[in-house]
């Protein structure tokens, strides 16, 4: 299911360009818990589940959970082999964000870049074979594949006078538990020199994901 999210988005990029949520992501929750209103849904936080005990009766139950999450949620309600293969997956690389303001824009050296609502920074196809390779070997590379999301230019709403949200992450391996701040900035600089003098607020790290 998941990756039907993704197609949708690339036939949109084509026919129209990337798509933008105005006002931001949180628009696209809100607009979808409205709809569950209208429909007579409602929406519980703060509530841990633990087990398939705890939800109502329902003729179909969707989870928003890693296959591991949904295996001990499940248990003996699974057969074994389904049990087994949702414990035994193997989970990706992991993202490491980080979100800045910065003002006036990144001075990229491609002009083309500055246009652009997502910037993927990789270098050359060599490297990012070999640093995906990397993160999925376990190792943090020194140069990160690095995508960068300037959404403000088409939502200028999310824009402070000429301070600009932007939002960063960089792949990382699965479980990574360091600092990748510093190598996500220097990826960043490979393209747009000496942006972070004068240019960076001070950044918001989120941990991997």
């Amino acid at each position: 299911m998941t990756s039907a999210i993704g197609l949708g988005i690339i036939t949109a990029g084509h026919r129209h360009g990337w798509p933008v949520a105005a006002g931001g992501s949180q628009s696209i929750t809100n607009a979808l818990s409205a709809l569950l209103a209208q429909f007579g849904g409602r929406i519980e936080t703060g509530i841990h589940v633990t087990s398939f005990t705890q939800l109502p009766k329902a003729d179909v139950t969707l989870f928003d959970l890693s296959p591991t999450q949904v295996a001990d949620i499940l248990r003996d309600h699974l057969p074994t082999s389904v049990a087994r293969g949702l414990s035994r997956f193997r989970y990706g690389p992991g993202a490491f964000k980080v979100d800045f303001a910065i003002e006036d824009g990144v001075p990229w050296t491609n002009p083309d870049a500055g246009r652009a609502g997502t910037v993927h920074l990789g270098g050359t196809f060599t490297e990012v074979a070999s640093t995906e390779r990397a993160v999925h070997a376990g190792r943090m590379p020194e140069r990160p594949f690095v995508l960068v999301g300037q959404q403000y230019l088409a939502d200028p709403g999310r824009s402070d006078g000429n301070i600009h949200p932007l939002w960063t992450y960089a792949h990382v391996p699965h479980g990574f538990t360091g600092d990748a701040t510093q190598a996500l900035i220097d990826q960043i600089e490979r393209f747009a020199p000496a942006s972070v003098t004068g240019s960076w607020r001070p950044p918001c790290v989120l941990p991997p994901i």
